[in-house]
C-alpha cells in the first residue's frame, strides 16, 4: 500500500527497540493489561505494527498498512488485514475490544479513525487508546527528539490526553478513564490513575449500549434543536473569568470512576481503590477554583462539595410527585450546575438538556461530569428566550427563574410551548401570601437579589399557568426557606440567607419584604 514507506523503512529499528528497552516495554504492557478485562472477546488492534502489543495481549487480529511491519506481525501469529484506520473492512458491531497503541499520532485525522472504531465495536464494547503524553516531563523530551530527521516519530503529531479525551467524546464514546506509567522518580512498573506525570498514558472508553447515547447524537435534544455545545456556547459571550475557569477544569486530576450513583442526596463518584491523599488534595484545589458553588451537594471520591443550597431538600419535596421518569426527555431552565439534571437521570430520565446564563455554572457541570459521566445530560450557556419553541420535552423544569423574568406570562407561555402534549412542567418560585391578585414587585432588591421583577401568590402563579394554556395545575408544596437549606459554607463563602434577613425580625428580609417562601407548581399540558 502506498504512503507507508517511512514505516517499512524503519521496521527493523522499530522492532528491535522493544528488546533493547524491555523494562519500558513491559511497563507499557502492564498498564494496558490493567485497563482491559480478562476476557477481550473478539479483539482487534488498529495499527498493529510488528505485533509487539497484540501478541502478548492475546489479540489475534490486527490492521496494519505497512507491508514490512505486517510481515513480522504475521510471524508472531497475528491475522493481519492490510487496511487503514480511517476505512476499516469490517461490518458494524463486529468487535468486543479495539485498541490503538501509539497509533493515533500518525493519523492525519484521528477523529475519523475513532469514528470507525466506534462503528465496528459492539454496543458496550471497549476501546483502549494508548499514547505518549507530550505534556509529561519525559514526553516533552520525546516530542523534541521527534523533530530530528532520523526519529521514528518524525511524522507524528503527538496528542495530549486532554485533546484525546475531547476526541473520544466527539466520537461518541463514554465513561473514559485514564491511567499512566513511566513516571519520573518512580519504578518503571508504577501505575497511577489520570495523566500529567507519566510518559505513557492509556484510556479505556465504552461504546454506549443505548442508541440514545453519543453514537446517536441526533436523538439528544440539543442536537434536535441545532443548539451549540457547551464550548461553543461559551464563545458567544465575553467574560474575563472564563479562561481561568477552563484552566481549573483542565487541571482536574484524571481519576477512574468505578461506580457512579445519581439517585442519592449527593450525586456520587466512587473509585476502588480509594484515591490517594495527594489526588484528593489536587481534586479539592481544582474544584475550589470554581467557587462559588451554589447548588449541591456532590460527593466525588469522598470529597463533599457542600454548596450554598442543600438542593436535595427541594428535590425531596418534589420527587414524590414526579412519578416514574423512565425514558423521559427533560429540559431544565436555569439549571445551575446541573444538580437537578443529575437527579432526573437518577430517577430514570433518558436525556436532559440544561440551559443557564452563568458560564461558571456550565463549567462546574463539566467538572462534575468528568467523574459522574452522565453522558445523556448536556448543559449549555443560553438564555431560555433563545430556545427554539419546539414541544420536545416530557418534563420542563423552571425552578427559581420566573421571578427573574421581566415578563412572567411570556415565560409561562414559553414553558407551555416547549412541553410535549401530555407532558408536564414544574415551576418553582418565590411566593407571597395572598389571592390571585397579589403580587410583590420589589423596587430595588429582594433579599439582596437583583432583578427580582415579580413574586406572585400561589393563586396568581396557578392563574399564570392556566392563562398560558396548561390544563391542570396543582400546588405541590409551599415551604419557608430556612438557614438550614440556604447558608454560607467553605464552598460558598459569600453572604447567604442569614445575612439577607432582617436582624430584628427573621420573618422579614433586610429590605423589610416578607421573608423567602417558595412554592412548587405542577402544570399538565393536554
Amino acid at each position: 500500500m502506498p504512503g507507508f514507506e517511512h514505516f517499512d523503512a524503519e521496521t527493523e529499528r522499530y522492532d528491535a527497540w522493544f528488546d533493547k528497552h524491555s523494562d519500558i516495554y513491559n511497563a507499557e504492557i502492564a498498564l494496558i493489561e490493567s485497563l482491559l478485562p480478562t476476557s477481550l472477546g473478539n479483539a482487534l488492534e488498529i495499527g498493529a505494527g510488528t505485533g509487539r502489543f497484540a501478541a502478548p495481549l492475546n489479540i489475534k487480529t490486527g490492521v496494519e498498512p505497512a507491508e514490512n511491519m505486517a510481515a513480522i506481525a504475521l510471524k508472531r501469529g497475528l491475522k493481519i488485514i492490510r487496511a487503514t484506520a480511517e476505512k476499516l473492512p469490517f461490518k458494524n458491531n463486529s468487535f468486543d475490544t479495539v485498541i490503538f497503541v501509539t497509533t493515533l499520532c500518525f493519523i492525519e485525522k484521528p477523529i475519523l479513525a475513532l469514528d470507525e472504531a466506534r462503528r465496528i465495536l459492539k454496543p458496550g464494547g471497549r476501546l483502549l487508546t494508548a499514547l505518549i503524553d507530550p505534556d509529561s516531563p519525559t514526553g516533552r523530551e520525546y516530542a523534541a527528539k521527534a523533530k530530528h530527521p532520523d526519529s521514528f516519530y518524525r511524522e507524528a503529531e503527538f496528542i495530549p490526553p486532554q485533546k484525546l479525551e475531547n476526541l473520544l467524546y466527539k466520537a461518541g464514546f463514554a465513561e473514559t478513564a485514564f491511567k499512566q506509567t513511566l513516571i519520573p522518580g518512580k519504578p518503571p512498573a508504577s501505575i497511577e490513575n489520570g495523566y500529567g506525570s507519566g510518559t505513557f498514558v492509556a484510556a479505556i472508553s465504552l461504546k454506549p449500549k443505548k442508541t440514545s447515547q453519543r453514537q446517536q447524537k441526533n436523538n439528544l435534544p440539543r442536537e434536535k434543536l441545532a443548539l451549540p455545545n457547551w464550548r461553543e456556547s461559551l464563545e458567544t459571550i465575553k467574560n474575563g473569568n472564563i479562561s481561568r475557569w477552563i484552566d481549573a477544569l483542565e487541571q482536574l486530576p484524571h481519576i477512574l470512576s468505578d461506580k457512579n450513583i445519581l439517585d442519592t442526596t449527593a450525586p456520587t463518584a466512587i473509585s476502588n481503590p480509594p484515591i490517594t491523599a495527594e489526588t484528593a488534595r489536587k481534586l479539592e484545589n481544582s474544584m475550589m477554583k470554581l467557587h462559588p458553588w451554589r447548588k449541591g451537594p456532590f460527593n466525588l471520591f469522598g470529597l463533599l462539595i457542600d454548596a450554598e443550597w442543600r438542593s436535595n431538600m427541594k428535590w425531596k419535596r418534589l420527587e414524590p410527585h414526579l412519578g416514574h421518569m423512565d425514558g423521559e426527555t427533560i429540559l431544565d431552565i436555569g439549571c445551575g450546575n446541573g444538580y437537578y439534571a443529575l437527579r432526573a437521570l437518577g430517577a430514570g430520565a433518558e436525556t436532559v438538556l440544561g440551559v443557564d446564563t452563568s458560564p461558571l455554572h456550565v463549567i462546574q457541570f463539566q467538572a462534575l461530569n468528568k467523574y459522574l459521566r452522565a453522558d445523556s445530560a448536556e448543559i449549555i450557556l443560553l438564555d431560555c428566550d433563545n430556545l427554539p419553541r419546539k414541544p420536545l420535552f416530557d418534563t420542563v423544569f423552571s425552578m427559581g427563574v420566573i421571578y427573574h423574568r421581566p415578563n412572567q406570562q411570556k415565560h409561562m407561555r414559553l414553558l407551555f410551548d416547549l412541553t410535549k402534549p401530555g407532558g408536564r412542567c414544574v415551576i418553582e418560585t418565590l411566593v407571597v401570601d395572598g389571592d390571585e391578585k397579589t403580587c410583590l414587585h420589589p423596587n430595588d432588591r429582594y433579599a439582596q437579589m437583583r432583578n427580582v421583577h415579580a413574586i406572585p401568590s400561589p393563586a396568581l402563579l396557578k392563574q399564570w399557568a392556566e392563562n398560558a394554556g396548561f390544563a391542570e395545575t396543582k400546588t405541590l408544596d409551599i415551604s419557608t426557606t430556612t438557614i438550614e437549606e440556604q447558608r454560607s459554607t467553605k464552598w460558598m463563602t459569600f453572604h447567604s440567607l442569614q445575612n439577607f434577613l432582617h436582624p430584628e425580625n427573621p420573618n422579614k428580609t433586610i429590605e423589610n419584604h416578607p421573608a423567602p417562601k417558595r412554592a412548587i407548581l405542577l402544570a399538565q399540558k393536554n
